[in-house]
Order: structure tokens, then sequence, then C-alpha cells
């Protein structure tokens, strides 16, 4: 494995290929080759489709915990983080089975420094896409354990934070619209 200075980096180059089936390291990056069609608003699974919005279905496709990364559209920019039961639209990828590695320490990596990565090697068409190498050339610096499980609650606290800031302000946007719009009736 190879090392900066004294800590591990996990390449994602290292690629056994089995059908759709991509396994890098100590993950599983999984691209599904079927389309479901079938959303509902009221299913009982989460489908993570190509945007911010999760869809529903009755139906599922896996139950494992998952980071799920789109592969059109604002790569780099949208990132689940889901456990349990769900299914995935075909251009999604599913990164999961981490050994070794802290899921929430790994999301925030995606969230924080894989965009920048994945622009520099996107070939611009009329939709920006993810395909495998962007995966499969990305070195990430892995600290112990301990520090990587530190680290991921710090970045979902810190999440959390920021969505409640976003939530408080379109509030008051809202309520700055309400009284500009009582001033002038």
């Amino acid at each position: 494995m190879l090392t900066r200075a004294g800590i591990p980096l996990f390449g994602l180059r290292d690629l056994v290929t089995n059908g759709s089936i991509v396994s890098w390291g100590m993950w599983l990056i999984l691209q599904l080759d079927h389309v479901i069609t079938k959303i509902l608003t009221d299913g009982k699974y989460p489908f993570f489709v190509r945007s911010d919005k999760v869809e529903r279905l009755n139906e599922y496709d896996f139950d494992t915990k998952a980071i799920l990364v789109p592969g059109d559209g604002r790569i780099g920019e949208i990132f689940h983080y889901y456990n349990g039961k769900f299914a995935l639209h075909q251009r999604v990828y599913k990164v999961d089975n981490f050994n070794g590695i802290n899921e929430l320490f790994l999301l925030g990596l995606f969230k924080y420094s894989f965009k920048e990565h994945a622009l520099r090697l996107n070939a611009q068409g009329t939709v920006p896409s993810l395909r495998l190498p962007m995966f499969t050339n990305w070195s990430i610096s892995v600290p112990m354990i301990t520090e990587q499980e530190r680290i991921g609650v710090f970045f979902q606290k810190l999440d959390r934070t920021i969505s409640l800031y976003d939530h408080k302000l379109e509030l008051l946007k809202k309520v700055k619209r309400s009284m500009l719009q009582a001033m002038f009736i």
C-alpha cells in the first residue's frame, strides 16, 4: 500500500471487473444495468436518481449501508448516504463494503474534494458525467480508523448545521417577502 508521510493512500486504480461490478480496494462501486419505471409518491423504499430529489418505489435493489453518487448532471455535487433498503437508477454509482474506512469520513471526502478531481477528468459533453476512471484515478489519504470516525462525525455535524442555517435563511426570506407585500398593498 502506498503511503504519504506514514498515512496510507487508498488508490482506486486496482480494478477487478465482473460485468457491471467494479471492485476497488475494500469498497464496491456498482452501476446498475436496468431502469426502474414504477416511481410512486408514496412508495415504501427510497429510489436514488440523478438529482437531490429522492423518489420512492415499492421494490428495492439493495439492503446495505452505502454512499450513492449520481453519474450524470451536477457531478461532484450530489452525494447520498443511506443505510437500509433502497433502489438505484441505472446512472447512480453505489459505494459500499466499508472495511478499513469509515463511511462518514469517505462521504466527507466525496463532498469536499471529489468534485475538483472529477471535473479535471471530465470530457465535457452535453451533460457532465462520471466515468469509472474518475473513481479509479482518485487517491485519498486515510488516517487511522479512530481519527476517520471523529472527522466523519465532524463533517456530519457541520452538514447538519449548514442545513439548519439554509432552512432558517429560507424562512427569513419568506418573512421579508411577506413584509414587503404588506407594505405595498
